[in-house]
């Protein structure tokens, strides 16, 4: 016999809230006994083992060689959802027979009661929603339409249904402990009266066998089904902590290529140093809070100390590098043009109705040319081109066919600590062509112009009409509605006097 029975006869005892005392007379033997057996000093003989196992629902290879603690979670485990089962039927029946037993006037008043805790329980959870709401609304992620969307529905969907589960939870409670465990215990205490009043053992029996009907729950303890919903309510929560930490992993791979892309602007001293440094802390503290959220979905212990002085101090060096930052940032100039510009030249055909649609103020040159030539001032960086739709108007647009080159003539700005801004739009439009083609230019420049503000003209008076015709509508509705209330109402009264 190994020691595995004295820790397994220990664990028996603390289970069933048993001193050593009570363990021995229950056993029938001495406080000295159960102590050398918790010792692993001496053993049992078998018939105490035989009357252990008897007692507290083991079996003697369990009891000698295992692990009793982990061979009846096993069981538990197997056993669970039908305890919670028998445990809603179980409240269900109280529940009956609870009513059927009391007055009309204790049954008005339960309901009323469970009404208005429903009630309160509503409206702070719609409060609760709306803060959450609020809250959503004044993050970053409100400029990120789909993904916002996508966002709030499973949160508010998440949130419906442990709002639901917490709701059912505080009412079952409160219903239980004010109204279940008082009538149970009152129905014991009437039912103890008449078993001393009633001699025949017929009718002993009978009521005995009525009072297990209702069977009182003296520790107030909870029903498993309560705790079952208590675990579906932890279990999702700690689905949406996992989503959370996929989120923050993310920022971490983020976090990560900031810190090594912080190299490329190594010469500029301290601005480099400050965002080497952020980056590192942020990942220091991202990590301590992905290891605290792993550890509440595995349920395992941390260590407070560590990730405590850890969180706090890579705060401080966050702090620290945003100075580090702003400091070398002011070394930095501001180059209002592009670094390098360049002119394009286009030779345009002239049609009937050609035009230039661009925001730009467009310098028009008289020039003796049957096409029209046009020269664009742009960043050296980009590409210019254009295209002419068939309704005559010609669009110009640059792009960057080289961004990788763009990105290297931006790193090196920086790390001269000149910041380039990025013109993607034209500097300068001139267009070359000969009088009678200008005029022609503009005029069909400006019908365009004119034909949109007339079409968004009519496009509003399409949705004013629409909105009209929507109103004359619900206004019907609510006519119609009217007019089969009143003939509802004089049907009845027909019926009446038949």
């Amino acid at each position: 016999m190994n020691n595995n029975f004295s820790d397994n006869i220990k664990k028996i005892r603390k289970e069933h809230n048993l001193s050593q005392e009570q363990l021995a007379e229950e056993l029938g033997v001495s406080r000295q006994a159960i102590s050398k057996w918790e010792s692993g000093a001496a053993y049992p003989e078998m018939d105490k083992i035989i009357s252990i196992c008897k007692k507290y629902n083991c079996n003697i290879d369990d009891l000698l060689h295992s692990d009793i603690k982990e061979v009846k979670g096993e069981e538990e485990t197997k056993n669970n959802m039908n305890k919670y089962i028998e445990e809603f039927f179980k409240f269900i029946t109280d529940t009956i027979n609870m009513f059927v037993r009391m007055k009309l006037k204790d049954k008005c008043k339960c309901l009323f009661e469970q009404g208005v805790i429903a009630i309160i329980l509503w409206i702070a959870s719609t409060i609760i929603f709306a803060l959450l709401s609020t809250i959503l609304d004044h993050t970053p992620l409100r400029y990120i339409p789909f993904i916002y969307d996508d966002i709030g529905s499973f949160l508010g969907a998440v949130y419906t249904l442990v709002a639901f589960i917490v709701c059912i939870i505080i009412m079952v409670r409160i219903f239980k402990e004010r109204y279940l465990n008082y009538y149970q215990q009152e129905i014991v205490e009437k039912e103890k009266e008449e078993d001393k009043v009633v001699e025949n053992k017929d009718k002993k029996l009978d009521l005995k066998k009525e009072s297990k009907i209702i069977v009182r729950d003296p520790k107030h303890s909870d029903y498993h089904f309560i705790k079952g919903l208590l675990k579906v309510f932890l279990f999702f929560i700690k689905l949406f902590v996992l989503w959370i930490v996929f989120s923050l992993c993310m920022g971490l791979v983020f976090i990560g290529m900031g810190l090594v892309l912080s190299f490329l602007v190594v010469k500029t001293g301290i601005f480099f140093l400050g965002c080497f440094l952020g980056f590192l802390s942020a990942g220091v503290a991202l990590s301590v809070v992905i290891i605290l959220f792993f550890n509440f979905i595995f349920n395992r212990k941390s260590n407070k100390k560590l990730m405590i002085i850890s969180f706090v101090t890579s705060i401080l060096v966050i702090g620290m590098s945003i100075g580090m930052v702003t400091i070398g940032s002011l070394n930095f100039d501001i180059v209002n043009e592009p670094k390098e510009v360049q002119v394009k030249t286009f030779e345009i055909d002239m049609q009937e109705n050609s035009f230039i649609n661009h925001n730009l103020q467009i310098e028009y040159i008289v020039e003796e040319r049957d096409n029209i030539r046009v020269e664009i001032e742009t960043d050296k960086q980009l590409t210019t081109s254009y295209n002419v739709n068939p309704n005559g108007n010609i669009n110009f647009y640059n792009y960057a066919d080289r961004p990788m080159q763009l990105v290297r003539e931006e790193i090196k700005g920086l790390n001269e600590k000149k910041i380039y801004p990025f013109y993607p739009d034209f500097n300068t439009i001139k267009v070359y062509a000969n009088a009678s083609n200008i005029e022609k230019l503009k005029t069909n420049q400006e019908n365009y112009y004119n034909d949109i503000r007339q079409l968004n003209e009519e496009n509003q008076e399409l949705r004013n009409e629409l909105n009209e015709t929507k109103q004359e509508l619900e206004n019907t509705k609510m006519e119609l509605d009217e007019y089969k209330r009143i003939e509802n109402e004089n049907q009845e009264e027909t019926n009446e006097l038949e």
